[in-house]
């Protein structure tokens, strides 16, 4: 089973031990800053990851090490009919 957007950037995020606040901060390094209230609602999946700005995209690739590749496949909704079952 596919993991959902949101869980996929919250996963990549733990599996690389960084905190939202680091999140936050080193996006702001590259002019991309995603402050911790929206990762939140990113990662919970209240907002899509396609609410993001491009320079917000291109911070958080370069902080996840994510190809734009891989951002382009990942962070699109799945379709219909694809996620779980209730």
């Amino acid at each position: 089973m596919s993991l959902k957007p949101h869980e996929w950037l919250r996963d990549l995020r733990l599996g690389k031990d960084l905190r939202q606040s680091d999140i936050e901060r080193r996006t702001a390094d590259f002019i991309g800053k995603i402050p911790i209230t929206t990762l939140g609602k990113l990662e919970s999946g209240r907002l899509p990851l396609t609410t993001l700005r491009p320079p917000q995209v291109r911070a958080l690739q370069r902080v996840l090490e994510i190809s734009p590749q891989e951002w382009n496949a990942r962070s699109k909704p799945l379709p219909v009919g694809t996620g779980e079952r209730i």
